[in-house]
């Protein structure tokens, strides 16, 4: 028989008996996939339905992403986001991030539909919310009025939605009327909290001013918690702006301890150079604006070489969480003096301070010259670290223990590792070995 009959022969037969397996799983009970795909659907819980449109139903927890700074919402329109946002069966996070979505970015015709959700008095308040904060980011030149006319809304969490909405304007009026709730006496903490917020996020002179003005007349009436507002909204300035008013804070002993340490965490995330500013806390009176202050060098991008100044306070520092710090300091310098700092390290009597220098230490043990100090590391520090990674009471001890030697990377360093892991029964230290 001819090679190429003979093939399509088989190829034939082939078809005709999967034909025949096809048909026969109906009678087996064996589904095909889109059966098996409509069953689950039916299975699905009433609250977690999500209302269908023509065409597939994309996936909506990859699709809407984050409520702000959110990816693009890819495959769905402005109908089939109406659809949820309206769909009292969607849970309350997927209608919030629909309306988000439609009201930063829906055209003209929307408007109406989102003030029809914002006048419904069965709309939760975070949904109206999520409208508002939206509305800010809108080109629509209507969307304003509609974040004007709710901040006078009797629920807390519909204004400061409006709120939020109104400083992603970020205009003069977004200014004068944050400003005023601001200085409301008829207004709750958390708006007028929110106000001060959204002032500090609005890049106009006259927001920081007004900001300043109100720290003073705050300061004035000795209203601490009016204070920490003020100062955490100021945070969000650019340092070049808000720098001098930040140092005034912070070296001016008369200002409340808790204030000083509100305005170091203020500025931990702000743009431009904070390292002197934080240096200058370490100066404080204070141990806990001094260990804020430490660990905000320690964790700042670019504190400056300022590793001897650290290295200064470090050797009169006479709190141990501070000194922790300060170690943790060093560790962000480019060029720590380990000479200095190596005997400090091991004549330190606390504990956890003590393994905030071992770190150091070990981050720099490539780098080491002096034969002395690598054998004294290895002798000394390695043996400690290894019983405190397999004693310690405290878990975190134990796992910074663990990580230091990890970091050391030195043959001494990874046979203990290789002890811890071999003894220890906790299995949250074993799997941080990594062995």
């Amino acid at each position: 028989m001819n090679k190429n009959i003979t093939i399509t022969i088989v190829f034939v037969v082939v078809i005709v008996l999967g034909f025949f397996w096809l048909k026969d799983t109906s009678k087996t009970g064996i589904k095909s996939q889109p059966e098996k795909v409509a069953s689950d659907m039916e299975q699905m819980p009433q609250s977690t339905a999500i209302k269908p449109s023509a065409g597939t139903q994309p996936d909506l927890s990859a699709i809407l992403g984050q409520m702000t700074g959110q990816s693009e919402i890819n495959g769905l329109s402005e109908a089939e986001l109406l659809d949820i946002l309206f769909d009292t069966a969607a849970s309350l996070k997927e209608r919030r991030r629909a309306a988000f979505a439609l009201a930063k970015s829906g055209g003209a015709d929307i408007l109406p539909r989102l003030e029809e959700m914002l006048s419904m008095e069965d709309t939760a308040p975070y949904l109206k919310a999520a409208i508002l904060e939206g509305l800010g980011y809108s080109d629509q030149p209507q969307a304003k009025d509609l974040i004007v006319a709710m901040l006078q809304d009797e629920n807390d969490v519909v204004v400061r939605g409006a709120i939020k909405g109104l400083s992603a304007t970020g205009n003069q009026e977004a200014v004068s009327l944050l400003s005023n709730i601001m200085s409301s006496e008829g207004r709750s903490d958390s708006v007028i909290a929110e106000a001060a917020l959204g002032l500090g996020k609005i890049d106009h002179p006259d927001a920081f001013k007004l900001l300043v003005d109100a720290y003073n007349e705050a300061a004035a009436s000795e209203n601490n918690d009016r204070l920490d507002d003020i100062v955490a909204a100021l945070g969000y300035r650019d340092i070049t702006e808000s720098g001098d008013f930040f140092k005034k804070i912070i070296n001016a002993k008369t200002t409340d301890p808790s204030i000083r340490l509100a305005a170091i965490e203020a500025i931990q995330d702000a743009e431009g150079d904070t390292g002197s500013i934080f240096l200058s806390g370490l100066n404080d009176t204070d141990s806990d604006v001094r260990a804020e202050a430490a660990w905000a060098l320690a964790a700042a991008d670019d504190p400056g070489d300022i590793s001897r100044e650290i290295e200064t306070y470090l050797v009169q520092e006479q709190d141990a969480e501070v000194r922790k710090r300060l170690y943790q300091a060093l560790g962000n310098q480019e060029n720590p003096d380990l000479n200095v700092v190596n005997d400090m390290v091991y004549n330190e009597p606390d504990l956890n301070a003590r393994v905030a220098g071992y770190d150091l230490l070990a981050k720099n043990i490539s780098s080491l010259e002096d034969e002395n100090l690598i054998t004294q590391f290895n002798e000394t520090a390695i043996p400690e670290l290894q019983e405190v990674a397999l004693s310690s009471k405290y878990l975190n001890t134990r796992l910074s223990a663990v990580m230091v030697l990890k970091k050391a990377n030195t043959k001494e360093a990874n046979l203990a590792l290789k002890k811890i892991a071999g003894e220890s029964t906790d299995m949250k230290v074993v799997k941080a070995v990594g062995i």
